[in-house]
């Protein structure tokens, strides 16, 4: 046999073995597989991901400092897995697509499970369930009972929340749809929209902080809205079990509730 034909035979042979093993490395979805977890073990950290706008889950002190309730669950969460923790502050509508270009490892930040997220990402089990609240100026909540009331007025929600999906889903007039929770509040009290839907905690905050705004009756809440959720990249399955641990032993000490109401004692601090 020629030495060209053997040599030809023997590059056939090792992109065979090449193929066969990139194909051993593809999960059951046909992408590449990961394991982030051990990614994060090894680096000794796990960034985190939110959008510090969201009293009580997630918002600055006076002197800078990210606090609130999903900070405490990321901090429960390294300390589970023996790391630090970095928080990585965003537009809320930003996170999703930082955690695809592998900008950070993990989600916390008052994210609701959907059926459009669940394409991109992998949720943990849920920690927090809430409904959303309409936030007026001062002397108008009772132009609003119900969500027909709405009808002809603009109606201001962050962009890529689940409060966007709601307004325009309920058909509750314009919705005007903003970067930060506090564009919306800023664009209220400028009289450039009517009102803001934010998750009622959030909507209780703001009502309280600031005294030209107060809660309306109307309220939304409908079946496909699922409790606030931890989000990793696609098929993190490793990771997402250890988040969910962490998350079981929170609730059942109790440490769910009072991170909860911890965060909405600082917001009244502040």
């Amino acid at each position: 046999m020629k030495k060209g034909l053997l040599k030809k035979i023997a590059s056939i042979a090792l992109v065979s073995v090449m193929a066969v093993s990139v194909l051993g490395c593809t999960n059951k979805s046909g992408t590449a597989a990961s394991d982030d977890l051990s990614k994060i073990k090894a680096n000794k950290k796990i960034v985190v991901g939110l959008s510090p706008d969201y009293a009580p889950f997630e918002f600055k002190d006076k002197q800078g400092n990210i606090i609130g309730m999903d900070v405490e669950i990321i901090k429960e969460v390294a300390k589970d897995l023996g790391v630090q923790y970095e928080i990585k502050g965003m537009d809320f509508d930003g996170l999703i697509k930082s955690l695809e270009a592998n900008k950070i490892d993990v989600i916390l930040s008052g994210m609701n499970p959907n059926p459009e997220r669940e394409k991109s990402v992998t949720f943990s089990r849920g920690y927090y369930d809430s409904v959303s609240q309409l936030v007026v100026r001062k002397g108008d909540a009772g132009k609003y009972k119900t969500v027909a009331d709405l009808a002809g007025k603009t109606i201001a929600v962050q962009k890529g929340t689940v409060q966007e999906t709601q307004a325009n889903t309920a058909k509750a007039g314009t919705v005007k749809a903003l970067g930060k929770t506090s564009d919306c509040i800023l664009a209220l009290q400028g009289k450039k929209v009517d009102a803001v839907l934010l998750d009622q905690p959030v909507a209780m905050f703001n009502a309280k902080a600031n005294a030209d705004l107060e809660l309306a009756d109307v309220q939304i809440k409908d079946t496909t809205t699922k409790p606030f959720a931890a989000a990793m990249r696609k098929n993190e399955t490793k990771l997402q079990e250890a988040i969910n641990k962490t998350l079981d032993r929170l609730e059942k000490e109790g440490k769910l509730k009072s991170f909860f109401n911890d965060a909405v004692n600082n917001v009244g601090s502040l």
